[in-house]
């Protein structure tokens, strides 16, 4: 693969279909080699994947290391997709719960204002009985 200065071009790594971006216009230093070995050498490629500048022979480590990369990442996922369900699981029981205690409450209120009218139509009903009796007594002795 051949490069001019100041151009950019991709390759293929067959194994891992991992897209390398070679770049000459702006030499970076290699991001492995500073946080791993905490050394500097001139990246000669930047992984498309994650932007790091990289050197060939942190290239190779890097592309070797992807699949389990992407193991491990898969295995987070899952575990985060169990876990996600398990909380939308948990919300919508605690969902149905408070439905099910508003539900009760109103039915209970209901209940109570039902109580009261009966209460109050009981009371009119009395009262109107007592002014009955009491306007028969006026029409008797008066």
């Amino acid at each position: 693969m051949g490069s001019t200065q100041g151009t950019t071009y991709r390759a293929t790594q067959s194994t891992t279909q991992e897209t390398i971006q070679r770049t000459t216009a702006k030499p970076e230093v290699c991001f492995l080699c500073m946080n791993r070995y905490l050394r500097q050498r001139q990246s000669v490629c930047t992984c498309s994947h994650c932007s790091r500048p990289l050197c060939s022979d942190c290239l190779r480590d890097h592309i070797n290391d992807l699949p389990k990369n992407v193991a491990q990442l898969s295995h987070q996922l899952h575990e985060l997709e169990g876990l996600l369900q398990t909380k939308k699981d948990m919300v919508q029981q605690e969902v149905s719960k408070s439905n099910d205690e508003i539900k009760q409450c109103i039915k209970t209120y209901q209940n109570k204002l039902v109580e009261a009218q009966h209460a109050i139509f009981v009371g009119i009903e009395n009262a109107k009985q007592e002014a009955d009796v009491i306007i028969l007594l006026k029409r008797l002795f008066f």
